[in-house]
């Protein structure tokens, strides 16, 4: 029996990652704050990105610098019928790749703390998951308020809000005060185990928004 079509379609996908993994990297020569990584993120990153989410009917996922679509593939792999997603891209060549990679999928260009006025325009409720490879700490302060006020406000009482972080950057200013930051507007946290198929190790920040009183 023949294996030649699956052969193909591996070789396919490594020349695909190749060609993604290059264009990643021009970015992040041309623009590092913005973009914030040298690679994209791995498939076992996005596994944990999602590990333990079981989407439903009229679940809405609202993702923060898709880049180029790692994170994407494996959401749009589980959303559901009936469920919605959002990818907002700030960078002009990353938003363009994901359009003509994932056609018909809502991508707008602009910038995260735009959130409350993109659902309001789409007459959408609030998300119950939000996931982010955006550079937080590499961004300035008020940046980092602004993003995460936008996302403490519409995120759904019972959603989560998911980004990442790599452990040799753990204790450098930037990541220690996005943290910090971070636990000034949500309630539950926690941190995944170390993904060590991912260039470089990263760990999954999970948040939750505080209990009523």
């Amino acid at each position: 029996m023949s294996h030649a079509p699956k052969k193909k379609k591996t070789e396919a996908n490594l020349i695909a990652q190749a060609a993604e993994a290059l264009a990643f990297l021009a970015r992040f020569a041309a623009r590092p704050t913005q973009v914030g990584a040298l690679f994209p993120s791995s498939r076992e990153l996005a596994e944990a990105m999602l590990e333990g989410i079981e989407l439903k009917s009229g679940d809405i996922v609202i993702e923060f610098g898709p880049g180029t679509g790692a994170f994407t593939e494996a959401v749009l792999e589980r959303l559901p019928e009936g469920a919605k997603y959002l990818g907002i891209e700030r960078d002009p060549h990353f938003h363009g790749h994901l359009e003509d990679r994932f056609p018909g999928i809502d991508f707008h260009h602009g910038s995260a703390e735009e959130l409350p006025d993109l659902l309001s325009h789409r007459g959408w409720e609030k998300p119950r998951l939000i996931l982010s490879g955006l550079p937080f700490a590499s961004m300035p302060l008020e940046i980092q308020e602004l993003i995460l006020t936008a996302t403490r406000d519409t995120l759904h009482e019972d959603g989560e809000f998911r980004t990442f972080t790599y452990p040799v950057c753990w204790y450098l200013s930037g990541s220690m005060r996005f943290r910090k930051v971070a636990l000034n507007h949500f309630g539950e946290h926690r941190k995944s185990k170390t993904i060590h198929k991912n260039i470089p190790p990263a760990k999954v920040l999970s948040y939750s928004k505080p209990a009523k009183k």
